[in-house]
């Protein structure tokens, strides 16, 4: 009986660090660099910020900026000098790119999209998508010109729940 608790503490506790490794930080705004606050409020001053978050990428610290501008939600990715270095921004499916679109419809056909965003980092464009498709939820992106770069299907709460249940 013992041994079950040890195992089944140790699993929760591995989980739970497992699952803060590659997470986004909420920061206080006084933590992000000046720098950076100026390059935001300079380039959307009538944006609402909704967080403030360091992210570490390939062991370099970056500032993340989530933001509503009107009807537009925007997160930005900053290194400390100020520099932007990803642009996520929602988007219209009316302004994606010929290509994507055929390439959805063609990919998953009975498609619901969800949720549509623009990436841009420097000089380079892509579109992420959540949609539903015969029932299953996936993330999926494509290159401005159309080519499926990653997909992803996303398990809902209740299946996590019963897989969960079936290790058991």
């Amino acid at each position: 009986m013992n041994q079950r608790i040890v195992v089944a503490v140790s699993v929760l506790l591995f989980a739970g660090v497992a699952c803060l490794v590659g997470q986004d930080k909420v920061i206080e705004k006084a933590k992000v660099p000046a720098q950076v606050l100026k390059a935001f409020s300079d380039s959307y001053p009538n944006a609402t910020v909704k967080a403030y978050k360091t992210e570490k990428e390939k062991g370099k610290i970056y500032f993340e900026i989530e933001s509503v501008d009107g009807k537009m939600r925007r997160d930005l990715l900053y290194a400390p000098d100020g520099k932007v270095v990803e642009i996520e921004e929602t988007v219209d499916m009316s302004q994606i790119p010929a290509a994507i679109s055929k390439a959805l419809k063609k990919d998953f056909p009975s498609a619901s999209i969800i949720k549509s965003e623009k990436t841009t980092q420097g000089a380079a464009i892509s579109y992420e998508f959540v949609l539903t498709s015969k029932k299953r939820k996936y993330e999926v992106a494509y290159s401005a010109e159309g080519k499926q770069l990653s997909k992803e299907e996303v398990k809902t709460k209740n299946e996590k729940e019963d897989n969960e249940e079936d290790d058991d």
